[in-house]
């Protein structure tokens, strides 16, 4: 055999299997080690079986290279060297998980919950573009010596536009020890869910050293998998905690729709358990002989910790005790609610309103014809329905300038301002903030995601009150994006549930905004919601490749789809001549729509360097018409002129100012400051805008 295959230099060899060898090897092009996998194919092969083959391998190659995600291994080429053919990846130092459980390697509870919840990143950042693993198994998950977790193989993988010309009824591919009902029955149904239920089989093995449907046999398998309830874990293992166990079981449902709808839920679900399981025991209550008219103190909801002298906030685990709160207020804690209705002489504690643009100046919305509406009028939605045209009152904080000196509309340079908050569970202290919107009030809104609720903050960057979900009521769980109406409606957007809640102005909630789902599409996860001052709605849905367009009365009159160029669509904004600005994180770029839904240009691509992109998830316009965009996974804010020309970039990776990990939400001040969420560091940083 060569010690060469296309451009790579053969150094030894890693690893071996009945499809395919993987070696060490040099790019002799750029100079760096990689892992090249070549595909093994037998002579016995008939030909069609041969295409085939070849086929799911390139197939694998083009998933994988599509994705960029720290939980994912890093595909880099694929190629064909006469008859040979290859692909070379990221190089990792380390084992894959089957090869820990074929020793029988124990792993913690912790260490089961930190690699399940990598897996479910990387799931869910997969789902997200489209692609189904199918083929979720330990041998496909590498376990680097870094500590990191790398799904591999999308060989089985099922791209959703790919999926007519590559599947068949009754195909069942994958592995029967982890393989879903759905995926036995027609691999043609399966969605991210069937991932789930294989993902849920491999934890249920790493803590027992079983597979859940094991029947000694393949036809047993299949029938257990398809009709048996599995053995709970803990009648295996005595140590897994019961929330662990709730949230394996709940994976192995045999209907998608009894199991976690996305990945990331998941995630949240294990991460959960795990602190459920490491929270130390309540103190013990020594009962004692109570006079006959002395009363049991009562005891906090979430840690049982007694509440004594009328508290309402539990002194142990600082968590609303024994009645429910819809959100605190500092300095009323022993206080119940307030009422909507505020006293005149107490300073008004809702969401104003967002006032419309000074004088009518409306920004146009694009409008595509909706599926199945026929054409509408080629026309701009530039005013508000008839009847509801709001009082002229100032300008929304972030609306374009048009009067504004052109001196001063130039960005220079941007510089760190200060932080709010940590990360914590406490008051101004954040868990994945995301979300961030000012209402008219000057009031700082910051979506806490992983605390579960929703942050304000006065104009002096103090903070004023919670706003949580109420207890026995259908509502948010884990508030992503933020978006205030012209009169006052804050919608909370949780792609866990696929919901749009609204709010009023006192942050009660008033209904819930589903949006339906058709036989032909994914679950319509919602991303990004942008409101026009005239009311209307847009609304991207990143999973089926499309932003839809929704009057003043939330009714759908246009969508801009994939046929548009849409793959994964994000963040949205209005520009200076009224297009619409697509963040796309599935293509890395900015979009630009005209009045009539045409293409007008894209801005940016794939890469680090200035006016590239990694997953950018937000963009927003400050009064000038400049663009700043969270170039999420590069770590960094960039800047680009009206016109959409790059201008400036700023910031890195780390933990000091001026540093993110992760930054995702955007807003402009009424101080002319940004405000960026720092998702992965806790807080929301603040930058100064210096112009020219």
């Amino acid at each position: 055999m060569s010690d060469r295959l296309g451009n790579y230099e053969i150094l030894s060899e890693l690893g071996r299997g009945g499809m395919g060898v993987v070696y060490k090897a040099t790019d002799t092009r750029l100079g760096r080690t990689v892992a090249v996998k070549e595909l093994l194919l037998s002579n016995a092969l008939p030909e069609v079986e041969r295409l085939d083959t070849v086929e799911r391998f390139r197939r694998e190659a083009m998933a994988a290279a599509r994705m960029s995600h720290p939980n994912i291994v890093t595909v880099y080429d694929y190629g064909q060297d006469g008859d040979r053919h290859y692909m070379a990846m990221e190089l990792l130092e380390g084992k894959s998980l089957g090869d820990f459980l074929e020793q029988k390697k124990s792993f913690s509870i912790k260490q089961v919950v930190d690699i399940s919840v990598q897996i479910c990143a990387a799931l869910d950042y997969a789902h997200q573009a489209g692609v189904v693993h199918r083929d979720i198994k330990p041998d496909n998950i590498m376990l680097a010596d870094t500590g990191a977790v790398k799904l591999t193989d999308f060989g089985v993988a099922r791209v959703k536009s790919d999926l007519p010309s590559m599947t068949t009824t009754g195909t069942t591919l994958g592995t029967i020890a982890y393989i879903s009902p759905e995926q036995l029955c027609d691999s043609r149904l399966v969605d991210g869910r069937s991932d789930l239920f294989s993902l849920g089989a491999l934890i249920y093995e790493m803590l027992t050293f079983k597979t859940p449907f094991d029947a000694g046999n393949l036809g047993g398998t299949i029938l257990n998998i398809m009709n048996a309830a599995p053995t709970p874990p803990s009648e295996i293992n005595a140590q897994v905690p019961p929330k662990l166990e709730a949230v394996v079981l709940r994976a192995l449902k045999k209907t998608p729709e009894e199991r976690y709808n996305r990945a990331a839920e998941m995630g949240h679900a294990l991460s959960a358990a795990l602190r459920e399981a490491e929270k130390p025991a309540p103190p013990r209550i020594i009962e004692q002989a109570a006079e006959p008219t002395a009363f049991a103190p009562p005891s906090c909801r979430h840690c049982q910790a007694p509440m004594t002298g009328g508290a309402r906030v539990c002194a142990n685990c600082g968590r609303a005790g024994t009645a429910p709160l819809t959100y605190s207020i500092p300095g009323a804690a022993s206080r119940p609610p307030e009422p909507a209705a505020p006293q005149e002489s107490a300073p008004a504690r809702g969401i104003p309103a967002m006032p419309p643009a000074a004088g009518g100046v409306r920004p146009g919305i694009p409008v595509m014809p909706a599926r199945g509406t026929g054409a509408l009028p080629q026309t701009t939605l530039a005013g508000p329905l008839p009847g509801t045209e709001p009082r002229p009152v100032a300008r929304p904080v972030n609306a374009p300038d048009r009067m504004a000196s052109p001196l001063l509309r130039h960005v220079t340079g941007l510089s760190v301002k200060g932080a709010i908050g940590k990360p914590g569970v406490g008051q101004g202290e954040f868990q994945q903030p995301r979300g961030i919107v000012f209402d008219a009030s000057r009031h700082l809104l910051v979506a806490d995601t992983d605390n579960g609720r929703i942050q304000v903050f006065d104009e002096e960057r103090r903070f004023l009150r919670a706003i949580r979900p109420q207890q026995m009521q259908e509502t948010f769980r884990f508030p992503r994006a933020l978006a205030l109406s012209p009169q006052g409606i804050l919608y909370v957007t949780d792609d866990m549930d696929y919901r749009i809640y609204k709010l009023d102005s006192a942050g009660r909630q008033l209904n819930v905004w589903k949006r339906e789902r058709t036989s032909e599409e994914s679950p319509s996860v919602p991303g990004r919601l942008f409101i026009a001052p005239n009311g209307h709605l847009l609304l991207s849905e990143p999973n089926n490749h499309r932003v839809l367009v929704f009057d003043a009365n939330e009714k759908q009159i246009g969508v801009l789809g994939r046929e548009r160029g849409l793959q994964s669509p994000g963040g949205l904004a209005l520009d200076h001549r009224g297009n619409i600005l697509v963040l796309d994180f599935g293509t890395s770029c900015i979009q630009v729509f005209g009045s009539r839904g045409e293409l007008v240009k894209t801005v940016g691509r794939r890469g680090n360097g200035p006016g590239e992109f990694s997953i950018p998830r937000e963009i927003t316009l400050d009064r000038f018409g400049n663009w700043y965009v969270a170039d999420t996974l590069n770590h960094r804010i960039q800047v680009f002129d009206p016109e959409g020309q790059f201008v400036l970039s700023f910031g890195n990776k780390g933990t000091g100012p001026g540093e993110f990990n992760g930054p995702e939400g955007l807003a402009i001040g009424p101080d002319d400051t940004l405000y960026v969420t720092d998702r992965g560091n806790g807080r929301v940083q603040l930058l100064a805008i210096q112009r020219g």
